[in-house]
């Protein structure tokens, strides 16, 4: 009998006894790894098998993705602390502490991915603390209106007081 190298494909598929299943793969003469019973039954060689790319670490992005969210509840708690600030009377600072914010975050993300249990004790108090957050949302919102509405409130009363006076 030939070698194994020369014989063409349609010869390939009766194989000597004592020799395993062959590549799939046209013109390859390579044996298939043995099947074990378990899972599908192998159709090419360890060459022309798919490959096994590299695999990143796992946790990784899910890290950053932790990370990210405890960030953004401690920048929670810095729009409320502006609230406050503002509520005092110290616009600008308020206005510094909203424009600091986003760098903040970037920062925080990075330092925080390290430590997962950190991140998840931070997320812990974040949902602790959602109400208190509702109600100083709220409360920045009415801040937003009140002057308008006190501004108009007081051109509608002057308005109906100059009518009370042409009338009269």
């Amino acid at each position: 009998m030939p070698p194994l190298e020369i014989l063409e494909s349609s010869e390939l598929d009766e194989l000597p006894e004592g020799m395993g299943p062959r590549c799939e793969v046209p013109g390859c003469v390579e044996s298939i790894a043995a099947y074990g019973g378990r899972g599908r039954r192998p159709t090419k060689c360890e060459e022309h098998r798919g490959g096994k790319g590299v695999k990143s670490v796992s946790g990784g992005r899910a890290n950053t993705k932790l990370a990210h969210q405890a960030a953004s509840v401690l920048a929670q708690t810095h729009a409320m602390m502006g609230l406050g600030i503002r509520l005092l009377g110290m616009p600008a600072t308020a206005s510094a502490v909203g424009l600091a914010e986003l760098t903040f975050i970037e920062m925080a993300t990075e330092a925080l991915e390290s430590d997962p249990g950190l991140c998840r004790l931070i997320l812990r108090m974040g949902t602790k603390s959602s109400k208190l957050a509702l109600m100083l949302v709220y409360g920045q919102f009415l801040a937003a209106i009140a002057p308008v509405a006190i501004m108009e409130y007081q051109e509608k009363k002057t308005a109906q007081e100059e009518a009370l006076e042409n009338v009269a």
